[in-house]
């Protein structure tokens, strides 16, 4: 897992972190954040191709009652090589399918503006902008609301 996570990181982010931010992404590393993650309360979920991980998905509730929805995917990762094959879209397929039989209306999703393909991909209403400090600058995240689960499920159907 630690694998995919750092390989998609550096291949997404490369072109707007700084060299001494995308520096800080390594698989020792990775492998320590996510180690800790999965202890937390927060869900896990994998793709796998031949038992092989090429994705994966965290999601969970927040602690602000401002937010329009109490889960929030933190975390999609989906290795390079398996981009555009449906592993994203079937991760946030069960992101929201599991969201929706835990009695919520709707879901929300981060990613920093200057993810092109993250934010097209996503092309959901924003509902805040913030800054996120990661290494020794900041960088200003988007997060979006997924207002219609079903619709979102069917829009992401489809086999991977």
């Amino acid at each position: 897992m630690a694998r995919c996570h750092t390989r998609s990181i550096l291949s997404a982010y490369k072109g707007f972190l700084h060299e001494s931010d995308l520096a800080i992404f390594t698989e020792a590393e990775t492998s320590l954040r996510i180690t800790s993650q999965i202890k937390s309360l927060d869900r896990m979920l994998v793709a796998l191709v031949e038992d092989r991980i090429v994705g994966h998905a965290r999601w969970g509730g927040v602690d602000a009652d401002y937010w329009p929805y109490q889960v929030l995917v933190h975390a999609l990762f989906i290795d390079p090589d398996h981009q555009r094959h449906r592993a994203g879209s079937a991760l946030l397929r069960e992101c929201a399918q599991e969201a929706r039989s835990s009695g919520n209306d709707g879901m929300m999703i981060g990613a920093f503006i200057d993810n092109k393909p993250a934010m097209e991909w996503y092309a959901r209403r924003v509902i805040e902008e913030a800054p996120l400090q990661l290494g020794s600058h900041s960088y200003t995240s988007a997060f979006f609301a997924f207002d219609d689960l079903p619709a979102l499920c069917s829009r992401l159907s489809g086999s991977f």
